[in-house]
Order: structure tokens, then C-alpha cells, then sequence
């Protein structure tokens, strides 16, 4: 079986058994589980959570597992539902992420087995016993450092490194930290996030995000580059970053803004107004004569919505437009007043027209 993914947790493993989990995340679970040889365990864990009056040794042939699943059952069969879901919030996860906001996040509840929740509670108490189980028969060699941490739609997180350097992943960003052979620490980003890298002299620090890298140091800057971006973005806050893309590396110091594309020169901006910049890791964001197809975009990783254009040309028009944490309706209202807009919701779909 192979190592537990820095992604996963007992959250994580909750919100894939209640069919909750974007899909690639979901996708990213699926792949553990069949790759690790660990999907017959836990599929093993969900038919005791449904059937709990069957007997384990009836369901389990991993008789590690039995001993857990018995040790589950005197340590917290006595609780209440109440006191299950205190021992849920409580129990120990194997994710480092800590959330800092989940302003716009709305998760559904159904779970596709239809166990009640105080069940699904307990599994989770369960699933953590299972996890521990994994890792000590195949505990990670003290030198592996890889790292994979993700976001969902409408989602920030802040997350330590193993290195010590502090990240904050913007909504839909996904990042995968590795050291190399020689000592260096490596980041593949897909999204935005900010960093604040810890100095190591001699373990040079890069990240690789679309067609750009970026190195440093020691220094504070933030990466814009979805896979929907056609030209990333880099900004530096403190210290220097040495950014290339099939190019000759440009060094970019505080102040600096660079945008990057492929084997051509980064086009850089001097003195530019961080706060602009960085807003959003405060959910600001702020849009200065944008087509309306790149603020939708945003929106859609924001509150997690499906913004579509009933003409082209809608997509096209330019608009100036602050977002700063307000609710998702007065956005939408806003945003309909000032392109002279009308528009439907439904659930997550919404089409703007003309008037």
C-alpha cells in the first residue's frame, strides 16, 4: 500500500462517501484508493458503518482491521450522536491544511448510501483508526517530503510547508511540493497562491506554474496561473525572484509585477500598489476594465457557480467591478446594472442577457 497523500484527510473522506467532493479531487481519491490497494479496506469500513449489527469478522478479512473496528466499538459505542460528532471535530487528521475562510462554500448533505448522519459520524472516527493502521504498516521513509495540497471552489486555505514557508492557496489551486535529489525544494502550482519562503541557505527554492519558473532564496510573492490563464502572473512583495520561461531569467525585486509567456521576455510593471495585488488573499478583488468572460471566471472559483452568456459579444464587454466579500446575489445584481444585464439562476447555473 502505498503512502498516504498529504491531500487526503478525514474530511476529505467523508465528503467522497457523501458524493460531496469536486470532481478531480474526487478523482485524485479514486486514484489512491485503487493504486494503494486500500479501496477493499475501506469499502469494508462503509458496510459495517451501514450494517453495524453484523459482526465484523463476518464483513472484514484484514484482521488488523477487525481488531480496530473492535476497539472502535468499546472506546465509542456509548456516546450519543451528540458526543460523536464532538469526537469527529476532535479527532486527529493527517492533512496539515488549516482553513483560514470558507466564505462561499455550500456543501450538499445526502449521502449516496443514505446512512444517517451519526453513523456517517462514526465512520469517520473509524476511518481515521484505518488511516493510522496504513501508516504503520507502511510508515513513509523519513526522507520522503512530498506534498499535495488543493482547494476547492469558493475555499482559501493557509498551509506550512515542510521546509517552514508559509502558503495561502486561492480558491480552485492545487499544489504539489517536492524536494529534488539535490536538496531543492520544488513547487508545481496550478491556480494562485502566496508564499513567504523560509531561507535555507543552499536549497534553492522554485516554482513551476504553466509555462513559468520562478526562483528564489528567501522572499514573499504571489503566483497567478490557472490553467485557463493564458499569460501567468508573478508579484513580488519582499526580496528577489529570478523568473524565466524558455527565456533568460528577468529579476524581479519588491514592486515588481511580471506577466509571462512562453519564450518571450517577461513583460514587467515597476511600483505597482500590492494591495491591489494581493486583495484577494482578504477575498477583495478588483477588476479594471475586464471582459466580462474573465470576471465570470473568478466568480465561478469564488462561489462556486456556472456563469454562462446567452451572446458572444456579452462575454466580450468591459467592465470595472470590485468584489469585497459581499453575497454572490448583490454581485450578480451589480453586475447586471452596470452592462445593462439581465439574468437567471438555477442552482449553481447562471446565463446572463441582454435587456
Amino acid at each position: 500500500m502505498n503512502d498516504i497523500p498529504g491531500f487526503l484527510s478525514i474530511d476529505v473522506l467523508d465528503r467522497y462517501f457523501a458524493n460531496e467532493l469536486p470532481a478531480e479531487t474526487r478523482r485524485r481519491v479514486e486514484h489512491w484508493l485503487t493504486t494503494s490497494g486500500a479501496r477493499d479496506a475501506v469499502s469494508s469500513v462503509r458496510r459495517v458503518e451501514i450494517v453495524p449489527g453484523l459482526s465484523p469478522s463476518a464483513m472484514i478479512d484484514d484482521e488488523v482491521v477487525r481488531e480496530r473496528w473492535a476497539e472502535h466499538q468499546q472506546r465509542y459505542a456509548p456516546l450519543d450522536s451528540a458526543a460523536r460528532d464532538s469526537v469527529r471535530r476532535t479527532a486527529p487528521r493527517v492533512s496539515t491544511r488549516v482553513s483560514i475562510a470558507r466564505p462561499f462554500s455550500s456543501r450538499a448533505t445526502p449521502t449516496p448510501w443514505g446512512a444517517p448522519w451519526g453513523r456517517v459520524l462514526g465512520g469517520a472516527v473509524l476511518l481515521a483508526s484505518l488511516i493510522g493502521v496504513m501508516i504503520a504498516r507502511h510508515p513513509a521513509p523519513a526522507s520522503r517530503l512530498d506534498r499535495t495540497y488543493a482547494t476547492r471552489p469558493g475555499e482559501r486555505e493557509s498551509l506550512e510547508l515542510p521546509d517552514g514557508s508559509h502558503v495561502v492557496l486561492a480558491p480552485a489551486t492545487s499544489l504539489h511540493y517536492r524536494v529534488a535529489e539535490n536538496g531543492s525544494r520544488v513547487v508545481e502550482l496550478r491556480g494562485q497562491a502566496y508564499f513567504a519562503i523560509a531561507a535555507a541557505q543552499g536549497t534553492p527554492f522554485s516554482v513551476q506554474a504553466g509555462v513559468m519558473t520562478a526562483r528564489v532564496l528567501g522572499t514573499t510573492f504571489a503566483i497567478r496561473a490557472y490553467p485557463g490563464d493564458t499569460v501567468p502572473q508573478i508579484a513580488v512583495a519582499e526580496g528577489k525572484v529570478a523568473v524565466a520561461a524558455g527565456t533568460p531569467p528577468v529579476v524581479l525585486l519588491a514592486g515588481d509585477v511580471a506577466r509571462v509567456r512562453a519564450s518571450v521576455p517577461p513583460s514587467v510593471m515597476r511600483d505597482v500598489k500590492m494591495g491591489d495585488v494581493f486583495g484577494w488573499m482578504h477575498g477583495r478583488y478588483a477588476f479594471d476594465d475586464v471582459p466580462l468572460r474573465t470576471i465570470a471566471d473568478e466568480l465561478d472559483r469564488l462561489y462556486d457557480l456556472d456563469i454562462r452568456f446567452r451572446d458572444p459579444w456579452i462575454a466580450a464587454r468591459p467592465l470595472t467591478l470590485v468584489v469585497a466579500n459581499q453575497d454572490v446575489t448583490t454581485i450578480l445584481d451589480d453586475i447586471s446594472t452596470a452592462a445593462d444585464l439581465t439574468y437567471t439562476r438555477h442552482g449553481r447555473v447562471v446565463e446572463f442577457s441582454s435587456r
